[in-house]
């Protein structure tokens, strides 16, 4: 609630420049930044489009474009709008880890991997990059190496509940069946409300059992 507070405020402050320096474009672009974090896309929107009337261009706009995009859930613009932020000089782990982020939302696996991968470059432990990176590799089918950043990932952040929906998944994939139940069990302990994942559990039991009665049924045919 204080968080809010202080946006809200740092807004207020913000205004109140404009009110006696109409021409202060860094003032236009601080509240567009704030409207961002406090998670207003309309907002944010509004004031960016007054960010850009007003002549202010560059990496900062485009990096702010591209993160509205990716909280309005539109991959394609965000991703046009961080490569221009990279490529005008912004980089580093956070903004390749956001341009990772739009290629999984594209479902773009190949770029998404090589976006983590970079980030990883830049800062080996970044959670969310293994994470990230972990996604990508699954749709690529590439599961144990996918297994493997999800538990990377877990083991610098462990408070990730969809990192250890994604890594249940991923270890019921390859058929490790009592360690993708654990992973989903730790899931629902953080975030019980988890979406999918009760309906996953309940799958993975279900073929926990079906691989059980199936042994006992080959133990019994060979015993005869």
């Amino acid at each position: 609630r204080r968080h809010r507070r202080d946006f809200r405020g740092a807004i207020a402050a913000y205004e109140n420049v404009l009110a006696m320096l109409p021409e202060h474009r860094q003032a236009r672009l601080g509240i567009a930044e704030c409207h961002y974090v406090l998670g207003d896309a309309v907002e944010c929107r509004k004031s960016l489009e007054d960010v850009v009337e007003s002549g202010m261009r560059g990496a900062a706009v485009d990096y702010l474009f591209g993160q509205l995009c990716v909280l309005e859930g539109d991959a394609e613009a965000a991703r046009e709008h961080l490569k221009k932020a990279e490529e005008a000089g912004i980089g580093g782990r956070l903004l390749q880890d956001r341009i990772g982020r739009t290629h999984l939302k594209a479902k773009q696996w190949q770029d998404a991997e090589r976006a983590f991968r970079e980030t990883l470059e830049i800062d080996p432990d970044l959670a969310s990059a293994h994470s990230g990176l972990g996604i990508a590799l699954f749709n690529l089918e590439q599961r144990e190496e996918a297994i493997e950043h999800f538990m990377l990932s877990l083991g610098l952040l462990y408070q990730q509940p969809d990192t250890h929906l994604n890594l249940g998944k991923a270890l019921a994939s390859v058929g490790r069946l009592d360690q993708a139940i654990q992973a989903i069990e730790n899931a629902l302990a953080i975030q019980p409300d988890l979406p999918g994942a009760r309906d996953a559990l309940q799958r993975i039991e279900r073929a926990r059992v079906q691989s059980l009665l199936e042994a006992v049924e080959d133990s019994t045919g060979s015993g005869g």
